[in-house]
Parts: structure tokens; sequence; C-alpha cells
């Protein structure tokens, strides 16, 4: 069983825009709290940044391959 950290409270603002699309998630009944849908906004987030820079590190990858294979004279004349 993993320890919980303790909860840290921060005052923050939100555009009128952010108020709407919280309130939406909650009209939908998905989650019980703001507070839950900012948590799930942000593991979202994390999870996208995540899988975004391993499909970077993949094209870098495939790059440095291909560019191998053009140096090898592997290359489609």
């Amino acid at each position: 069983m993993s320890a919980r950290l303790p909860e840290i409270f921060m005052n923050i603002a939100l555009s009128p825009e952010q108020v709407k699309l919280i309130e939406a998630q909650l009209a939908l009944g998905q989650f019980s709290s703001p507070e839950e849908v900012i948590t799930k906004a942000l593991q979202t987030l994390t999870q996208t940044r995540q899988h975004y820079w391993e499909w970077v590190e993949e094209v870098r990858s495939s790059v440095e391959e291909a560019e191998a294979e053009l140096s090898r004279g592997e290359g489609i004349p």
C-alpha cells in the first residue's frame, strides 16, 4: 500500500471558460467534485505528454536508422 501525500491547497483563478468546462463535466455525472475533474485532467495531461515523448523517441530512432541505411547506400536509387 502506497503512502498518500499530504494535500496542498492552492488558490487559483479560473477563466469563465474553464469554469464552464468543469461544470459541464460535473453535469455529466462522472465526477462528484471539481477536484476530481482537475485530477483527471492532470492525469490525462501527464499520460498525453508521456505518449508524445515516447512517439518522439520512436520517430528519432526511425530517422537515425534511415540515415544509417542511406549512408550505407541502401536507399532507393
